[in-house]
């Protein structure tokens, strides 16, 4: 395994102090660099297992410090890694509506189920069906650094490593007590406290030969409400709302497809949409207990033993909007008690009239209705958490042949526990509308009271909404088993004639056992909650068996214009039970015609396996992102073609069909046992400049280019519609096409929307490609003032060429500069797009450090966007584009902090995050993707919170 290993006065197992250099100059900052360090401290270079000396991976590696993340004083690692320029916005704190109580990570927009997360190179075990890592399980006081492989690693690595690896590397040596206490608060919003405490103490034992640490952590963060910030600049309009509107076969009139409930129980146009953004967080409520224990033991000079137990229990709570009926179909019987005569005479001449089906003596009409349960309240998610790994290994020289072997084996499971609370049951409202008058149900049964939804004008007996409420909950296990084993030495002799350095080599093999049971109560499995959705169970597993090999061959050294040329070389072979078996490879050239110069080329084929939630998860319906319905406001005279091609597909009359709801349909999601390994080629090529004429200066630049084919992820809806109904794919109009077969229509109306039944079918598929290209680049700079101290600068960048990905045989959608609808790209975890994708960003920042004081600040910068072209003709078409919405000027943060080591044991921090105040940008919460798009901006891209006020205080003893 990769980890960072100190040796304090033991025997070193891994020999080789020129690695420290190597080391460093493999290691980009962001934004401080690895320094090597001095004594016989050794750093374990991310990105391979070949332990030689003077060899460093020639893959991309940019290295966080410790140092770096603690200015930031944050209180989740997530948090930082968010703010790097390789990096997307993942599943954190500022994800609402979608969110999953977790922190995931995201490298080049590529999705997270294609970022690969490690602790001391080891994976750790997931939390969802999708086996995604959480980040909140990082103990901030033993985290060493971070390396952040940017490119394939597969080969290395396995699975996952599509877009890179994130290596969490924790001190294995930590030595005293140590307590640190954070608090932060904002000046927007009057909630969102974080306050934070982690003890982390360790000690040697028998005369150096062991060492143990641990680390225990508590966090409690407070809810952000949307009520300050982009949210109050413009109400949110759902259709689902108060007073309730109907969606009934006849429109209300030409310009006004729906009628609404008046102050007097009159039906009149539709007038007023629910402004949710109220009820919407912005940041979500946490509290979080963690700990982590890390030991090792020297048994003899070549055996050592070492472990590792990380446990963390957390309790997470996203909230949205009150739920409601969300166009859903009702038997409304038309002697209800709360519907006026008007009201009455509305519904018989729009619907048909029928006998109701609870009593045929009635009279009834099957209506969409669309009522906000505001006295329900907001719905309310719940996570609970409970997460551990328990790793076992034993690593150590294999005698005095040099080389050196590294075996563990872990087991880690991860519960859930998820309540869903304040929805509705459709079965209960359906119940409470067969009333026989104010106060009495037609089937009293479970205490069945009456619901007025449709006459303002009358009071409502509060019973009726308790009646009709609904909690769910789902319960999860997730189990990761694994062992893995390696050896690594050099050749002796066997070398090349121009090299006096030997081959190095290493091999492994590693079994891995994944399984996860996803039970969601009956509630949730019958379908009747439309706030929260259908949730059905998850069962699955799969195992995997891996042989790997790499090799380092020096081939030119200390030659004229080649201090140094080496090839490297990788493959890995896997065979899954679900899949079969697939294989990756790596080749790459160093060359270092000087010294303080080193080229580097490498090419990567990754592969990633489908997870259990791509491969076993059900069919299941749920809220997906549509502006435009190719089919709305289509005549027999305008395109015949089109038109009856509609009303094949379940359009009663395209000339009246509404565009979307809100820019929002109903989908289906879910897995298939039938997907393909994904594969990625990338290309790396680059340069490390470290000028020995001016100490202290690194130079990296790295052009990046993957490829991903037969990539495993969704099509969006729009591309399903243009399938079916855009003549140059579907040429002969035929409603058998297979597009068409996936978009079930409501046959009220036509629309995509209303009972869960309808909707666009998004199941996993492999779709065409996913192609994403750019240049990352880093300067860093210390340089010493004398007696005024040392002022350590960095630069840290990614240029974008191209994120794209091409859904089908529509062609490509190069998302480059945009956001919307369309753009980034998809993702089987969300079943949506992502955020914007700028194409610039960096981060810049210096510290000046002089005695007992260190004053800092960061500019993080991200380039103009704007909406998509596909998003704009489509929202231009459907009347949804809001022309506030339509582009993202540049923006720039600029942060501060100040440390002060008040005594050798007590150190003192500040740090204020967005000092001038920058308010997110206005984007109107219907102009992308529900997830990322709420409270009028992307809260997970930018600011939201104004400034942010954070102090630290660490003492160490």
């Amino acid at each position: 395994m990769l980890n960072n290993k100190k040796q304090s006065g033991r025997k070193p197992l891994l020999k080789g102090a020129s690695l420290l250099a190597a080391a460093a100059a493999a290691m980009t900052a962001a934004p401080g660099v690895a320094q090597a360090q001095d004594g016989d401290d050794e750093i374990v270079v991310t990105g391979t297992r070949i332990q030689v000396p003077g060899f460093s991976s020639n893959s991309p590696i940019a290295t966080i410090t410790a140092e770096a993340i603690d200015q930031q004083i944050p209180v989740n690692i997530e948090e930082v890694l968010r703010n790097q320029p390789q990096f997307a916005s993942g599943n954190g704190s500022q994800v609402n509506n979608g969110g999953s109580g977790a922190s995931t990570l995201d490298l080049r927009g590529l999705s997270e189920p294609r970022t690969l997360a490690l602790i001391n190179g080891n994976r750790m075990v997931g939390f969802a069906p999708s086996g995604l890592f959480d980040a909140n399980i990082i103990p901030l006081g033993l985290l060493e650094r971070v390396d952040v492989v940017t490119g394939g690693a597969s080969a290395v690595y396995g699975s996952d490593a599509v877009a890179g690896v994130v290596n969490f590397i924790l001190n294995d040596d930590f030595q005293g007590f140590e307590v640190r206490a954070n608090h932060s608060e904002n000046d927007l919003h009057d909630s969102g406290d974080t306050d934070s405490i982690e003890i982390t103490m360790g000690s040697s034992f028998d005369d150096g030969r062991g060492n143990a640490a641990l680390s225990v952590g508590w966090l409690n963060r407070e809810a952000v409400y949307q009520i300050n910030g982009p949210a109050a600049l413009a109400p949110g309009a759902s259709s689902t709302t108060t007073p309730t509107a109907f969606d009934t076969d006849i429109p209300f009139s030409v310009d006004n497809a729906r009628g609404q409930i008046d102050a007097n129980g009159n039906i009149v146009g539709f007038y007023q949409g629910f402004d949710f953004n109220g009820q919407n967080l912005y940041q979500q409520p946490q509290e979080r207990w963690q700990a982590t224990a890390i030991a090792s033991y020297e048994i003899n000079p070549n055996v050592e033993a070492y472990s590792r137990f990380s446990f963390m229990s957390q309790t997470a709570a996203p909230q949205i909007a009150s739920s409601g009926t969300f166009g859903f179909s009702f038997d409304v019987p038309l002697n209800n008690p709360f519907l006026t005569d008007q009201a009455e005479a509305y519904l018989r001449s729009r619907e048909p009239v029928i006998a109701c089906p609870a009593d045929p003596t009635l009279e009834c009409v099957n209506v969409g209705l669309r009522w906000r349960a505001v006295e329900v309240g907001p719905r309310q998610y719940r996570y609970e958490y409970d997460t551990f790994q328990t790793l076992v290994g034993f690593r150590g020289d294999l005698g005095d042949t040099g080389w050196t072997y590294d075996i563990a084996g872990a087991h880690g499971e991860s519960s859930l526990k998820r309540q869903q609370n304040n929805d509705i049951s459709s079965d209960a409202v359906q119940q409470a509308l067969y009333a026989t008058d104010a106060s009495t149900c037609l089937d009293p049964s479970n205490g069945c009271v009456p619901i007025n939804i449709f006459n303002p004008s009358v009071p409502a007996d509060p019973a009726g909404f308790r009646f009709v409420a609904l909690n769910l909950q789902v319960q999860a296990l997730q189990t990761q088993d694994y062992i893995t084993g390696s050896i690594a030495g050099d050749l002796g002799d066997i070398r090349s004639p121009w090299a006096s350095s030997p081959i190095g080599l290493s091999f492994g093999a590693e079994y891995r056992n994944e399984t996860m049971d996803y039970q969601p109560d009956a509630a949730s499995q019958a379908g009747v909650s439309p706030g929260f959705g259908q949730t059905l169970p998850v069962n699955g597993s799969f195992d995997v068996m891996e042989f790997f090999t790499e090799a380092l061959v020096p081939l030119v050294e200390d030659a004229p214009l080649a201090n140094s040329i080496s090839l490297e070389l990788g493959a890995r072979s896997s065979d899954y039970s679900t899949s079969g078996r697939v294989n990756s490879y790596k080749y790459g050239l160093e060359w270092s015609p000087v010294e303080d110069l080193r080229l580097r080329a490498m090419f990567q084929r990754a592969v990633r396996a489908a997870n259990i939630n791509e491969l076993f998860g059900p069919y299941t319906p749920g809220t997906g992102d549509l502006l435009v319905d190719p089919c709305a406001g289509v005549t027999l005279g305008s395109n015949a073609d089109l038109y009856n091609l509609c009303v094949a597909t379940g359009v009663p009359n395209p000339a009246a069909l509404s565009q979307p709801t809100s820019g929002q349909i109903n989908n289906f999601s879910g897995g298939n046992p039938d997907l393909d390994p994904e594969s990625a080629d990338t290309i790396t090529v680059g340069f490390v400049f470290r000028p020995s004429g001016i100490p202290g200066l690194s130079i990296t630049a790295d052009y990046y280019d993957i490829e991903i084919v037969d990539a495993i992820s969704i099509r969006p809806a729009y591309d399903i519609l243009d399938g079916c109904y855009n003549a140059a794919r579907n040429p002969t109009f035929d409603p058998n096409f297979a597009d068409c077969q996936a978009i079930l229509r409501n046959p009220s109306n036509g629309t995509m929307e209303g009972d869960l039944i309808y909707g666009v079918d998004q199941r996993t598929q492999n779709i065409g490609s996913v192609h994403v290209e750019g240049i990352d680049y880093s300067i860093a700079y210390t340089f010493d003032l004398g007696s005024w101290g040392e002022i350590a600068a960095a630069l840290d960048g990614t240029h974008l060429l191209s994120t794209a990905y091409t859904p089908s045989d529509g062609g490509e959608i190069d998302c480059v500069g945009f956001y919307g609808k369309t753009c980034g790209l998809p993702s089987t975890i969300s079943a949506s797009v992502g955020g914007p994708v700028s194409e610039d960003r960096f981060v810049q920042s210096a510290t000046w450090s002089m005695g007992d004081w260190e004053l800092g600040y960061r500019w993080r910068f991200l380039s103009e966007v704007e909406i998509d072209p596909l998003t704009r003709a489509n929202g231009e078409i459907s009347g949804e584009l809001d022309p506030d919405s339509l582009s993202i000027d540049n923006f720039n943060y600029l942060d501060l902090s100040a440390a002060w080591q008040a005594t050798e044991a007590l150190r003192v921090q500040a740090a204020v995050t967005n000092i001038t105040g920058e308010e997110a940008p206005f984007v109107y919460t219907t102009t992308g993707p529900t997830t990322f798009n709420s409270g009028n901006t992307y809260p997970s891209t930018y600011d939201v919170l104004g400034r942010v006020f954070s102090v630290g205080v660490t003492a160490r003893f």
